[in-house]
């Protein structure tokens, strides 16, 4: 029997306010393939980031349930990892040594380390500290940490919002590109709309209730910014907002 690799069911979350449920998710469905692109759009406060943190593990359902290849999602795993607006890097370790620190056995990796420092740009800053690179190198490093482990999903909590505008187009087509290298399932948060149509195969668009819709990204890539197809998909998706 096939499972799909994420098979959100039903999913509900309320957190307790003043002695009260507060309810952020409310009765969402999703399924994701192998592979496939997936981007969540949607205003602050609708649920985007506690939609990650429950597939990633780090919180948990009121109601409904999360599977990743029908197994039922009850804590944090290597299949699931995370990277964040903030690239949370360890200040005092190197980019190569960033890179390397999930991984249990580092010699055993190093070819694979060094193949990530060269896919990302980043072979030459290999024994520089955090302080010493740039916003958007760092956030190189920080995919490149997660990429190492090879999960099966990667969870995307808006990554390239602090970078500024050319730095996050460039970020976006390195993505793509090791996107389409390895063929991670990706469920990527932004609230930026051309951004999910730029990267997305589907969008889903969240607000505070139980209205979720989505869109299909049928456009062909690499995508042209610039095209009026790219225009109309970005200004239908606006409308749903």
């Amino acid at each position: 029997m096939s499972f799909p690799m994420l098979h959100i069911d039903h999913l509900g979350k309320a957190f307790q306010v003043d002695g009260s449920d507060k309810s952020v998710l409310t009765d969402l469905s999703l399924c994701l393939d192998r592979g496939e692109f997936v981007c969540v759009l949607g205003r602050s406060g609708c649920g985007k980031s506690t939609l990650i943190n429950l597939v990633a593990g780090f919180t948990f359902p009121t109601s409904g349930r999360i599977l990743v290849q029908g197994n039922p999602v009850e804590r944090p795993g290597p299949d699931r990892c995370v990277v964040f607006q903030d690239d949370a890097l360890f200040p005092w370790l190197t980019v190569e040594e960033n890179i390397a620190f999930g991984l249990r056995n580092k010699k055993r990796y190093q070819d694979r380390v060094a193949s990530l420092l060269d896919m990302t740009g980043l072979t030459g800053f290999r024994k520089y500290l955090p302080e010493e690179i740039s916003g958007g190198m760092k956030q190189r490093v920080a995919l490149a940490r997660v990429l190492v482990l090879d999960p099966g999903i990667l969870l995307m909590d808006e990554p390239f919002a602090a970078l500024d505008a050319q730095t996050r187009e460039e970020m976006q087509a390195l993505f793509l590109d090791l996107w389409a290298r390895f063929h991670h399932t990706v469920l990527f948060v932004t609230h930026d709309v051309r951004e999910a149509v730029f990267l997305a195969d589907r969008v889903l668009v969240m607000d505070r209730g139980r209205n979720h819709q989505f869109m299909d990204i049928t456009l062909s890539r690499p995508r042209n910014r610039e095209s009026e197809d790219f225009s109309v998909r970005a200004r239908a998706l606006r409308s749903m907002l």
